[in-house]
């Protein structure tokens, strides 16, 4: 088992693993030829890294007709099709950038697309700036309009943004996924017997409670967090990098986002339900506490991966324990 590091501080979940938990870099000699496919003109010495690569590679490249980014997806991984078509769905609804190439080079998928100008909103909590309510207002009115979009069924979705893989997000399916993942992946052992076993209690307790907030399927960012949201000169947010996005429940979306440091932040939660409310989204009474248990299941699939670095491994601990406090019995 990996142990030894400490929790989530208030830089956030995400910021913590920035430069300690990403991709190591490709070989120049394989970056340069994946450029020259898609990126003909760019010197591949002039890419600039972007961080938070924690499952694909994406450089800053400047071209001629302005900024881009080249997406450099991990062998096998073929959501860049998904992706594409996910910004074509939403189109001026919400600003995600468009995918302008797509190619296979070998065994690799690799992508261009625009590049979204603005400051990440994970830069901004790392330098304690203040988030003023508008900016909390429009992540609420962006993800009112992700969760307009409707499914006939919830589950896994392919290039064309059919399901090919049907989810159980009810309060059963939910209990039934974390236990055969935590018996049939190394999850179980990473977390350990007795926190296992206590996941599993609150689950039979609490997981029914989600079902008040499962009532469609939506489209579903799933990693919908301060690394994916940038914030523009002219107030509006850009929403990056949908390799996740499914069909599902809305509470995915906010329990990922109200992750630390801002599961903390009640004027945040308060003028982001505004927003998704004025927007026409639905929220339960206790929206707050569901989306805590509904980012359960994300965590258990984080100890879940074959290789999982010690921070990520500390991190999903606490996040569970604190959900089996939050949802412990009455007493």
């Amino acid at each position: 088992m990996v142990t030894g590091a400490p929790a989530a501080t208030h830089l956030g979940v995400k910021h913590r693993w920035i430069g300690k938990v990403e991709l190591e870099a490709l070989p120049a000699d394989e970056l340069a030829g994946l450029a020259r496919v898609v990126l003909p003109g760019v010197d591949p010495r002039q890419l600039q890294p972007l961080t938070g690569g924690f499952r694909n590679w994406n450089y800053r490249a400047d071209t001629s007709s302005g900024a881009r980014v080249l997406r450099v997806y991990a062998r096998g991984d073929r959501s860049a099709w998904k992706e594409q078509r996910v910004a074509e769905l939403l189109g001026p609804e919400v600003m995600t950038p468009r995918y302008l190439e797509i190619a296979e080079v070998a065994d690799r998928v690799v992508a261009v697309r625009e590049f979204a100008e603005g400051t990440v909103l994970h830069e901004l909590l790392s330098s304690e700036g203040a988030i003023g309510p508008e900016v909390a207002l429009v992540v609420g009115r962006t993800l009112a309009a992700i969760h307009r979009i409707e499914f006939d069924e919830f589950g896994e979705l392919d290039a064309n943004l059919n399901i090919t893989e049907p989810y159980d997000l009810s309060g059963n399916g939910i209990r039934r996924y974390v236990q055969k993942t935590l018996e049939a992946s190394p999850a179980g052992a990473r977390l350990g017997p007795a926190l296992a076993e206590e996941l599993l209690r609150m689950l039979e307790r609490s997981a029914d409670l989600l079902d008040a907030w499962r009532e469609r399927p939506v489209l579903v960012h799933s990693d919908f967090g301060p690394t994916n949201l940038v914030l523009g000169a002219d107030g509006g947010v850009t929403v990056l990098d949908w390799e996740f996005g499914c069909s599902a429940i809305p509470a995915l979306d906010f329990g990922n986002l109200l992750r630390p440091p801002l599961e903390a932040n009640d004027a945040f939660a308060q003028d982001l339900a505004a927003g998704y409310r004025a927007a026409g989204g639905r929220l339960p009474g206790d929206w707050r506490r569901l989306a805590v248990l509904a980012d359960v299941g994300a965590w258990v699939a984080f100890t879940a991966r074959p290789h999982i670095h010690e921070l990520v491994l500390a991190d999903a601990r606490e996040r569970i324990q604190h959900a089996i406090r939050e949802f412990a019995p009455p007493g």
